[in-house]
């Protein structure tokens, strides 16, 4: 049967999987720093994903994706127990959920939004990160256009090549990687230390301004997961 809300499935199975890593692991969430994230713990990520649903919900979307609005998610539930956040987020989430799919590109968003931070969450608490899933699939074709789209608008081109080809392939730097790894360094979870020894095309030093856009920039230390 064809799923007419591949969207919608994506973001669920996402939250499925953060649920089952924090239902499986002992500890303090409030003290496990996540590496992708290092200004955020684990219950700093579950409070974020449940504040952006409680915002939108109550129409609260002045200043959306700033670092002073997720800020606000944050603080609002540094009291709360984690597993009490992650219940808010899981009664959030079916209507929001079922509304994706019509949203076009800002459906594609929130998916890769809570794909970055499932593997953000898995490499804190040290999990194998799933990463051959058509969640990931929709996630990197969301940011991997959005690189493409930021080096255009600065003049240069960046290629990559990750099972298809994006972007310029034939000028410029070429980065060929896993989608996996791929994603996790175009999402700002690599430093440039660790961006420029991957496998590149070209002078990989050229595609750094690209890799700054929106709320996203390499690491300033490297991660691991």
């Amino acid at each position: 049967m064809t799923n007419n809300k591949p969207f919608a499935q994506a973001y669920r199975e996402s939250r499925n999987k953060i649920e089952a890593v924090l239902s499986e692991h002992k500890g303090d969430f409030k003290e496990i720093i996540v590496p992708g994230s290092p200004e955020w713990s684990v219950h700093d990520v579950v409070a974020h994903l449940a504040g952006i649903l409680d915002d939108i919900s109550h129409g609260i979307v002045e200043g959306v994706g700033s670092k002073e609005w997720t800020a606000v998610q944050v603080q609002k539930r540094k009291g709360s127990d984690t597993f009490e956040v992650l219940n808010e987020w899981n009664s959030l989430s079916p209507q929001f959920e079922e509304g994706l799919d019509a949203l076009g590109r800002m459906g594609k968003l929130s998916v890769m939004d809570v794909v970055t931070h499932e593997f953000d969450i898995c490499g804190a608490l040290q999990v194998q990160c799933e990463k051959d899933t058509s969640r990931l699939d929709i996630a990197f074709d969301f940011i991997v256009n959005g690189v493409v789209h930021s080096a255009i608008k600065k003049g240069i081109t960046v290629g990559v090549i990750a099972g298809e080809e994006y972007g310029n392939t034939v000028e410029g730097p070429v980065l060929e990687a896993s989608k996996f790894d791929a994603f996790r360094a175009l999402t700002g979870r690599r430093s440039e230390a660790q961006i420029l020894s991957m496998n590149w095309e070209g002078d990989p030093k050229m595609a750094l301004p690209a890799l700054n856009f929106g709320p996203f920039s390499p690491s300033l230390t490297d991660v691991f997961d």
